[in-house]
Formats: C-alpha cells, structure tokens, sequence
C-alpha cells in the first residue's frame, strides 16, 4: 500500500500583540516615532487576528512609504517582519523571504536581537516551504542560540520544534522527540497554549514514526479538539490531517480519504495555499489507491502545475513520485520507470521517508519491466536508507519489495527469511495489510523450497489475517480493492493442497470452503454499500454440504476462482467433484470480458452476437 506522505512544514498563525480590531490607521508623524510604530504593528496584527488577511497587507503597504520616508528603519524592520511571517504563515514561502531579508538586514544593522530572533524563526520556516531545508535547519539553529542568549524562551521552543521537525525529516525520530518534548516543558511553563499544542502535534508524528500509533491518535486527537476549542483554525487543519496520514497506514483509507476532505476544507478557509495543495495531493493518493486513476492523475497534474507555480519544490518532488506510481497502477511500466528516474537524483534535504518511497517505486516499475537484477542491486545499493530511527512502514516497504525480488531471482531461502522477519515486524506495529502480503510471498518461497507444510501454515495464516484485517476498513471499495491480497492467500493455499493432496483430500475439501467464505464476504460487502457496520460471515458452503442435499441429484455445480498465479474451475456434482486449472487471471482478461459482452446482448440479437464473436471481442 502506498503511504501518504504528511504535511511538511506548516506554518502557525502569529501570536501577536491584540489590539481593538476597529483601531484606526496610524500616522507615521503623529505622536513620537515609537507610538507610532507600535500603533502601526498593533493595527497590522489586529486585522491579521480578525482574520482580514488582505487588509492587513493593504495596511502594510499604505504604511510603508511614510515610513521609508522619515527614514525609520525600525518601523519598516517591524512591518517586514509582519509582512514575511504572515506570507510564510498562508504557505507563501516565495512572497515572505524578501520581506523577511530585508527584516533581518535592518535589524542586524539596528542591533534588535528580538527582532532578528523571530525574522529567523520565520525565515526557516519560508525556506522549509520551498524544500530548501538545509538552509531551515541553519536558520532555526541560529535562532536557538540567539534565543538562549537573549532570554527569549518562547523563541527557544519555537526554535526546538523547528528543529525536531526537520530531525524527523532526516530520520532522526529519537532526537526530533527529544527538542519536541524540551520545547513542550517551555511553552507549558509560558502558558502558551497554541506553541504546546503546535509541539503535541510534533509529538504525535514522531510516535507514529516510531510504531507507537495510540500514543500518536491521542496526539493527534487531542490537538485537534483543544484547536477547534480555541480557534486555531491552522492547528485544527494539521490535526485531521495527521489523523488521516495515521489511518491510511493502518490500512483505513476510507477514514483517511475523509479526515483529508476535512482538512483541506480548513486549510482553504485558512487561506493556506501551500497546505492546501499538499492536502489535495493525499486526496490523490487516496483515489489512486482506490482505483480511481484517471481522477487521480487529472488531479496531480493540476497539483503539479501549481506547486510549480508557488515555487513549491518538495510538494513538486511528491506530486512527481504520486504520478508515476499512477502509471504504475496503470501497468504503463516503461513511463512510470522514466517517471521514478530523474526522482532518484534526490536534493541532499529529501526527507528519508520520501527517498524510500521513491526507490521502491522505481524498483517496482523496474520489476515490472522484468529487470529483476537492475532492480534488485539499486536497493542494496541504497541499504543505508532501511536503518534505526526512520519511519518503519516505508522501511517495511523496502524490505517487502527486496524480498520480491530475491524469490524472482532464484533466491527463495534468503527471500523467504527476510519476508516472514518483515511479516513479523509488521504484526508488531499493527501493519496487517502489509503482513498478509508478505505472508503470501513467503508461502510462495516455501512452496519453491517445497517446504509443503511451511508453505500450508504460512497461506493459512496469511487467510486469517485477511480476514481479520477486512474488518477495519469503512468503505467496501477500499474493502474489495484490498481483496487481491486475499485472492492470492486463498487461491494460494488451494493450489498447494491440489497439488499435493489431491481434490478428495479434507485439507483441499477444508480451502474450498474457505473460499466459498472469501467470495461470499467480497460479494456481500460491495452489495451492501458503505458503512461502518460489516455483514456477519456467511456460513461455509462445504463440500460436505452441497453434496449432502443442497445440489440436486441433477444439479451442477459450476464455481470459478481467478487468481494472479493461480485460477480454477471446479465441476460439483451431488456424487463428484472435478478440478480444471486455469491460466492466471491475467491470461483470461480477453475471453473474460468477450463473455462479459456477449451475455449482456438484449436476447434474439444473434446477428450483434456471431459479428462480436468473429471480431475476437475487438467491436
């Protein structure tokens, strides 16, 4: 399963002085020079808090001039340093930094460290939003030390949570949990609600990070409901967000795909144009996920074009990768290749998490391509990616991907200790979609071994953990989607036993009412429509039972079971039972869908029938 990137680095709305929304604009001349810068900050800062955006520049603007005139340096640092965090504080990386510079220049000259302290803070998080994130982590440990040595504590976690984010980017989980949890004691003891929910919310990526997936839901959860409390709109947004990257992992993508409309609906109502685009990007990948490709794509390339517009290099970099693993989907294996290459010429500030995704992508369009090798020595090559402290379902990945490959290449053992060993760490996190994969592919590992009795018990629980897993998921689309995992288990584990105990034997008799239960629960799921209640499991339909009475004495039986490695027609009489291996269900596509088109013709209309039959299903 594909995993949905989070939100990179998002800005909060400042924390400003407040003063009477209705408060007149200023006179640069009127009163002394510091009255009348104060008055003019606190003017900006009310209409920004008021949530007038647009007039708060208006008043900047108009302000300005007079400023630049009577040559007051000061007020004009002030009013750019305004102007650069509520650019950067919207998503707007490109329009803060000039304001922002200039900020920065003019205060150095002046000497004003408080000032220098926040242009940084800010300065950081504009060049965080263009992917220019070594510079971030410069300014942000710039603006610690100068926060220390001035006493500005707020500024000291601001600072912290800075740094922790772009740690968790590097892959530094440990130590971005240890700035966040430093950055949590300060802005407690300030009583400064928005910073320490802005780090709980740090708190909870990291746990997720680290496979402590309750702890991050009650992050996540509680920032998200003190937010909506105080009106953080920004906080609110990032919160449903996060819920939904965290569902998506655990294999709920219909929960995800609605914590993700939410947040976008935030984020638009924010004014955040960066975090809306990334939001629409996980809504992509949501759809991408559930099939709906040619949506999905429509919807990239729209992101695309405005990523790039923004100046937006790490949304750009995602959107990229989210396309060619859309080809990929497609089967259009030679473009989604071409798409994954020049992505692998990673930017040295890429988060790890992104540069595995984008690897194992590439290696899977590779595979596909049948250049198993090529693909199999690009990961080893970039081994140093799968270590301690990275996020472990992109890990997971990598490894389930390198396991593929071995067991193509004629390396069973070593795939098959490497896929149960991923299936474990897996069952540990709670990953079950991914583990039944792996399950699978160890199956076919030990059947290629012809370890039979391994092989049995690894199809066999790779069956029970599908049907475990099917009863998380909301949506039966995503519930069906999922199904081809459980096609291999099941149709798996019925070749095996054909194989080695014969049509008669109880254990094949035992896998055919288990897929009898596995098409009923498919069938019964997509009849019922979404919801979050799931059907109760229809009864088995043995052997046993259709031959003891349910099939009449003239009755047959005729039960199709199409898999990617194995299909089957099995023939039940009241007395009998025959089993007819088919090719894959990739091979029977065309026949299939001929059938398809013949059955639906109105009846009596040979003519249309014979005419399709003679164009081998091409009219």
């Amino acid at each position: 399963m594909r995993r949905t990137p989070r939100v990179l680095a998002v800005a909060l709305p400042l924390a400003l002085l407040l003063v009477g929304a209705g408060t007149s604009p200023p006179c640069a001349a009127a009163g002394s020079p510091d009255a009348a810068r104060r008055q003019a900050v606190a003017s900006v800062d009310s209409l920004w808090l008021a949530g007038d955006g647009p007039a708060a520049h208006a008043l900047i603007d108009s302000l300005l001039p007079g400023f630049r005139a009577a040559r007051d340096s000061l007020a004009v640092a002030r009013l750019q340093l305004r102007r650069g965090s509520m650019r950067a504080a919207l998503g707007d990386g490109n329009a803060a930094l000039p304001a922002l510079d200039e900020s920065l220049d003019l205060a150095r000259a002046l000497g004003d460290s408080s000032i220098v302290c926040d242009g940084l803070r800010w300065r950081a998080v504009a060049l965080g939003q263009l992917g220019r994130g070594l510079e971030a982590r410069a300014a942000f440990t710039e603006q610690l030390a100068l926060a220390t040595a001035i006493g500005d504590s707020a500024g000291q976690g601001w600072a912290l949570s800075g740094l922790a984010y772009h740690d968790g980017l590097a892959g530094e989980t440990l130590q971005a949990r240890q700035r966040y949890t430093r950055a949590a004691a300060i802005f407690r003891a300030l009583g400064h609600v928005r910073g320490e929910l802005w780090v709980l919310n740090g708190l909870g990526m990291t746990a997720s990070d680290l496979g402590e997936f309750g702890v991050a839901r009650d992050s996540y959860t509680r920032t998200g409901a003190i937010a909506r409390q105080e009106g953080f709109g920004f906080l609110e947004a990032m919160a449903e967000n996060n819920l939904g990257t965290l569902d998506f992992s655990l294999g709920d993508p219909g929960r995800a795909l609605a914590h993700f409309e939410r947040s976008f609906a935030l984020f638009a109502a924010q004014g955040a144009m960066r975090e809306r685009l990334a939001i629409a990007r996980n809504i992509a990948v949501c759809r991408t996920e559930l099939g709906d490709l040619d949506h999905a794509m429509a919807m990239l390339d729209s992101l695309l074009a405005d990523s790039r517009a923004g100046g937006y290099q790490a949304l750009e970099y995602d959107i990229l990768r989210q396309r060619a693993y859309v080809l990929y989907s497609q089967n259009r294996m030679d473009e989604a290749a071409l798409g994954f290459a020049p992505l692998m010429d990673w930017p040295a500030d890429t988060p790890v998490d992104a540069r595995i995704e984008t690897l194992v992508g590439y290696c899977a369009a590779l595979e596909g391509q049948g250049k198993f090798a090529e693909a199999l020595a690009l990961l080893e090559a970039n081994a140093d990616l799968d270590r301690a402290g990275v996020d472990l379902s992109p890990r997971l990945d990598y490894a389930t991907r390198r396991g593929i490959l071995l067991r193509r290449l004629g390396r069973p053992a070593e795939a098959l200790r490497l896929l149960a060993d991923t299936a474990q760490r897996a069952d540990s996190l709670g990953l079950q979609s991914v583990r039944s994969g792996c399950l699978v592919d160890a199956a076919r590992c030990a059947e290629t071994l012809d370890r039979v009795d391994e092989a049995r018990g690894l199809y066999l629980r790779a069956c029970e953990v599908w049907e475990e897993e099917r009863s998380v998921p909301l949506d039966p689309e995503w519930r069906e989607r999922r199904g081809e995992t459980g096609q291999a288990a099941f149709t798996g584990l019925a070749s095996l036993l054909l194989e080695h105990e014969g049509a008669d034997s109880p254990s094949f008799r035992d896998a055919y009412a288990r897929l009898q239960r596995y098409k009923a629960r498919t069938l019964l799921e997509h009849m019922r429509g979404p919801g979050p209640a799931l059907p109760a499991p229809p009864p088995a339909v043995s052997l046993e039972r259709l031959q003891g009475g349910l099939l009449a004495p003239t009755e047959i039986l005729l039960d199709a079971y199409l898999g990617e490695a194995h299909s089957f027609l099995l023939a039940v009489t009241r007395d009998s039972l025959r089993v007819l291996r088919l090719p894959p269900r990739a091979a029977l596509e065309a026949r299939l869908d001929l059938f398809d088109r013949l059955v639906a013709r109105p009846p009596g209309d040979d003519d249309s029938r014979r005419a399709l039959l003679a164009s081998g299903g091409r009219a």
